[in-house]
């Protein structure tokens, strides 16, 4: 849940931060696994989670 605002970055912001949309996916592959291992994220949601994460970067016009 998110409480606020929140502006999105635009599509070419985000190709400017992360080049690709499986560049993206392999960053936050990363990210979650080390979340993982932190113990914030179980182990059975780490695909769910990026999939998510990915699935808003392609709506937002990461490609």
């Amino acid at each position: 849940m998110m409480i606020g605002t929140a502006k999105p970055f635009s599509p070419e912001q985000l190709k400017a931060m992360y080049g690709s949309l499986k560049h993206y996916e392999e960053l936050a592959a990363r990210s979650t696994d080390r979340a993982m291992a932190k113990g914030w994220i179980l182990p059975e949601d780490r695909d769910a989670m990026i999939q998510s994460c990915v699935k808003i970067a392609k709506e937002r016009g990461l490609c």
